[in-house]
C-alpha cells in the first residue's frame, strides 16, 4: 500500500487506476493518496491489519487538514521500517517510543515556528501545488478566496468549470457527532435539499418528533435539527445514520441567552422556517411539517455550518441593515446571514474526467483552508529535510526521526544527497532541477505537515510495540 501511495506524492505524482469494489468492471483514476489507500487490500490478515492502521492515520490527517494523506503514509512507513531495522532484542521499546514522541513534538514546534503568514500570492502558490500544477483550477480557487472564505464545490451537468456567487448563511457550530459525516475526505456532513427543524425545546425522546421522522423517511428527505438533544436521542440518530435509515445532521444552537434567540430567529427567517420556541410560547407541541425550513444544501463541518438558501430573504436582511445605532453583534448577525458564498460547478466531458477534476478541486479548496488557518511552509519535503538536521546524534530515536523526515524529499526526488542540500533548497519536480523552492513558489500548508507527522507517529509507535495479531479465520481464532 505504501508503495502505491508513494506514486501520488508531490508535483510529479502519477495517476493510479483503482477498481471500484461495488461495481465490477468500473474503475477510477486518481492522484489522491487516501483514495489509493482505501482501495488497497490484502488476503493476508496481518497485512490487512497493518493497512487499516495506516489508513486510520491518513484519514485523521485528512479530517484535520484536508490533505497530507500520502505524506502521512510515507512518514509512518518510514518510521516503522527504520525501527524494525534498528531495534534489537535488548531495546526497551517503551523508552524508544517516549523518545520518538518527544522528538516529534520538537519537530512540530519547529514546523509551527517556520510557518509564514498567508498572503494572496502565497495562497495561489499553495493552490497550484495542491492542484498537481493545474493553473486553471489554482487561479480559480485562490481568486474566489479573495472575495470570501466561504467556498464550496459540486458536480454539474455542464462540460466545464464555472463559478457562481450567492449570499449564504453561516453558523459557528459544527456537527454533534462524527457519525453524521458522509464526505469523509472533507470531514463534513453534506445534506441535499434538507428539511430544517429549529427549536429551543430540548428533545429528550423521539416521540416528540415522531411525525416529523415518519415524514422524512417516507419522503426520502434529509433532515437537519438545530436544537438541543439528549445523549440517548443522539445515540439513536447515530445508529440510524450508520444503518442508512436516515440522512441526518444535528448542531447545537449558536451562542447563549438573548443572543442565541436572535441568531435562531435569523436562521429561521433565512430558511423560511418557524422557530419553535418555548420562550415565545410555541414549542414542539405545535410542530407542523409546513413549519420546517428548507435549503438547497447544508454543509456541516467540525466547527462551522454553511446553509445554501433556496431563496434569499432580502426583506429580512434589509430590516436588520435598517437598525439604527447597530451594535457589533448586529453587524455580526448581518454578516452571518448575508456573507458571500462562492460555488465551483465541476463539469467535464466524461464521468472519469469529472471525478478526477472533483478530487483536484476538493484538494485545492481544503489545502487553501488549511493554509489560511496556520500559514505556509516551504514544500517539496524541504522543511522536513531542513528540520532533520536537528537530529544528528547516533541514538536510535534520532536515526528513526531523521530517516522519516528525509523520506518525503527522497520520494519526490531521485537526487542523491538531498539531505545535504542547504536550507530551503530542494528538488523542483516540474523543472527537474535543484532550486530555492520558496522562490519557485513551492509552498505547503503548515497544518498539513504538522498533522501528517503527528498521525504518522501515533500509528507507527503503536505498530512498533505490537508483536501479536489475533484474528478469526474460518471460524477459528
Amino acid at each position: 500500500m505504501s508503495e502505491a501511495v508513494k506514486k501520488t506524492l508531490g508535483a510529479s505524482g502519477e495517476y493510479v487506476f483503482l477498481n471500484h469494489p461495488a461495481i465490477p468492471g468500473s474503475f477510477k483514476v486518481s492522484k489522491d493518496g487516501v483514495s489509493v489507500a482505501m482501495a488497497c487490500s490484502s488476503d493476508d490478515k496481518v497485512e490487512e491489519f497493518g493497512m487499516k492502521i495506516l489508513r486510520q492515520a491518513a484519514m485523521k490527517t485528512s479530517e484535520a487538514a484536508g490533505d497530507g494523506t500520502s505524506t502521512t503514509i510515507v512518514l509512518a512507513n518510514a518510521i516503522i521500517a527504520k525501527s524494525l531495522e534498528l531495534i534489537e532484542e535488548d531495546t526497551n521499546k517503551n523508552v524508544l517510543i517516549r523518545e520518538l514522541k518527544e522528538k516529534a513534538e520538537k519537530v512540530d514546534k519547529l514546523l509551527k515556528k517556520k510557518a509564514k503568514r498567508i498572503t494572496h500570492g502565497r495562497l495561489k502558490k499553495v493552490a497550484y501545488i495542491s492542484s498537481n500544477n493545474n493553473r486553471k483550477i489554482a487561479n480559480l480557487v485562490s481568486d474566489l478566496y479573495k472575495t470570501s472564505d466561504r467556498v464550496i464545490f459540486q458536480k454539474s451537468s455542464g462540460g466545464e468549470l464555472t463559478t457562481s456567487s450567492i449570499d449564504g448563511l453561516s453558523i459557528d457550530r459544527g456537527y454533534s457527532s462524527k457519525f453524521f459525516v458522509n464526505d469523509y475526505k472533507a470531514n463534513e456532513a453534506v445534506l441535499e435539499n434538507p428539511l430544517i427543524l429549529i427549536t429551543d425545546t430540548k428533545i429528550d425522546n423521539l416521540q416528540m418528533i415522531e411525525g416529523l421522522l415518519r415524514h422524512v423517511v417516507e419522503n426520502n428527505r434529509a433532515l437537519l435539527i438545530i436544537g438541543e438533544i439528549t445523549q440517548e436521542v443522539l445515540a439513536t440518530f447515530n445508529l440510524n445514520v450508520q444503518k442508512g435509515n436516515l440522512k441526518f445532521a444535528h448542531i447545537v444552537p449558536p451562542a447563549m441567552g438573548h443572543q442565541r434567540e436572535l441568531l435562531m430567529s435569523d436562521i429561521a427567517a433565512m430558511t423560511y422556517a418557524s422557530y419553535y420556541s418555548e420562550m415565545a410560547g410555541s414549542g414542539l407541541i405545535n410542530l407542523e411539517i409546513d413549519g420546517l425550513g428548507t435549503a438547497d444544501k447544508v454543509i456541516v463541518g467540525q466547527a462551522k455550518t454553511i446553509i445554501v438558501p433556496k431563496k434569499l430573504n432580502k426583506e429580512y436582511i434589509d430590516e436588520l441593515k435598517a437598525i439604527k445605532d447597530k451594535t457589533a453583534f448586529d453587524e455580526e448577525r448581518i454578516d452571518k446571514i448575508s456573507g458571500k458564498l462562492n460555488t465551483i460547478h465541476i463539469g467535464a466531458s466524461t464521468s472519469v474526467e469529472q471525478n478526477e477534476l472533483y478530487d483536484q478541486v476538493e484538494d485545492v479548496v481544503l489545502a487553501c483552508k488549511s493554509a489560511l488557518e496556520q500559514g505556509v511552509i516551504i514544500g517539496g519535503g524541504v522543511t522536513y529535510k531542513d528540520i532533520a538536521k536537528e537530529f544528528t546524534d547516533k541514538s536510535v530515536s534520532s536515526q528513526i526521526i531523521r530517516h522519516a523526515l528525509l523520506e518525503p524529499i527522497n520520494t519526490i526526488s531521485d537526487y542523491e544527497g538531498a539531505e545535504d542540500l542547504a536550507d530551503g533548497i530542494g528538488y523542483d519536480a516540474i523543472a527537474m532541477d535543484i532550486v530555492d523552492l520558496e522562490k519557485s513558489g513551492i509552498l505547503d500548508p503548515a497544518k498539513v505537515a504538522r498533522e501528517a507527522l503527528k498521525n504518522a507517529m501515533s500509528v507507527a509507535t503503536i505498530l512498533i510495540n505490537t508483536n501479536t495479531v489475533v484474528y478469526e479465520s474460518q471460524g477459528v481464532k
